[in-house]
């Protein structure tokens, strides 16, 4: 078989070695890369992000496969069939600060997670956390939501005002209730006239 020429060899990832007479496949770059769909970080990228003044990117790799940690990690990226290996890894971009353990970015310290720190930011949350839930109204029994008027864009800071309203809706049933008790007295005493 024919040894591919100087400039075939070249094209096809192979280059000349001429202290032994043969071609030797090039070595290829052996950087990291995130493996979060549609990130395009690298530590290739590291040179330039020092260019633009930002500090470098550091690559986490996965918690062990079997773990159930693994599983969480991977369900976050989006990624449920992957199978990480020892060259898998997730850049720091896709953690909050709180991942990371205390003293992480200190000037030459390579930033460790902690235990449970999983990816959470991605471009398709806008490298955003879920907001928080509002906390929940408070309900009312149908008889008194028909009397207290609480309006939806009501503030926390409310709570004084909608006490005031509470114990005033209180007070009313209270008096309709000993309305009613009289009443029901006063036909129970009719009734045993009645009866006599």
């Amino acid at each position: 078989m024919a040894e591919p020429t100087s400039g075939d060899s070249e094209a096809q990832g192979y280059r000349p070695d001429p202290q032994r007479n043969r071609t030797v496949a090039k070595k290829r770059w052996s950087g990291k890369y995130c493996c979060v769909p549609l990130c395009k970080n690298s530590s290739m990228s590291n040179d330039e992000r020092e260019r633009l003044g930002l500090s470098r990117l550091s690559f986490l790799s996965f918690p062990e496969t079997s773990s159930k940690l693994c599983k969480i990690w991977l369900r976050n990226i989006r990624r449920a069939h992957f199978v990480p290996g020892k060259n898998s890894f997730v850049c720091q971009e896709h953690f909050v600060e709180e991942d990371f353990k205390p003293g992480s970015f200190a000037p030459g310290a390579r930033p460790k997670l902690q235990p449970a720190a999983a990816p959470r930011l991605f471009s398709w949350n806008n490298f955003k956390l879920p907001a928080s839930r509002p906390p929940p109204k408070i309900r009312l029994s149908e008889e008194t939501a028909g009397s207290v008027k609480i309006s939806d864009d009501q503030e926390q800071g409310e709570d004084v005002d909608e006490v005031e309203q509470l114990k005033s809706e209180l007070s009313r049933l209270q008096e309709k209730d000993l309305e009613q008790q009289k009443e029901i007295a006063s036909l129970q005493s009719e009734i045993q006239d009645r009866s006599r």
